[in-house]
């Protein structure tokens, strides 16, 4: 199998744009500037869908704090400055 694949896409010009800028800046390709970009990329994505599939089981399964709850905790650790604050 080979290490890379070619592929093709369009962009608009002030993305190619900035694209030249980062990779001359690094002293790179914009090949590689945008294949190190897009695998940052990919990574976020990735772990926001690992994030939301757990929630989503957590849910399911019944393991949630009531958004209530949350916040009167941290209200009650900080000695009720949320509802000073809202007096003022």
């Amino acid at each position: 199998m080979p290490k890379s694949v070619t592929i093709s896409a369009r962009i608009d010009r002030k993305l190619d744009s900035g694209l030249a800028k980062v990779a001359k800046a690094m002293g790179r390709s914009k090949s590689w500037a945008l294949s190190d970009s897009l695998a940052d990329y990919l990574e976020g994505r990735r772990n926001f869908i690992d994030w939301v599939e757990k929630g989503r089981r957590d849910f399911a399964e019944d393991r949630i704090i009531d958004h209530d709850d949350v916040v009167a905790h941290f209200d009650a650790k900080r000695g009720g400055a949320r509802k000073k604050r809202r007096a003022a």
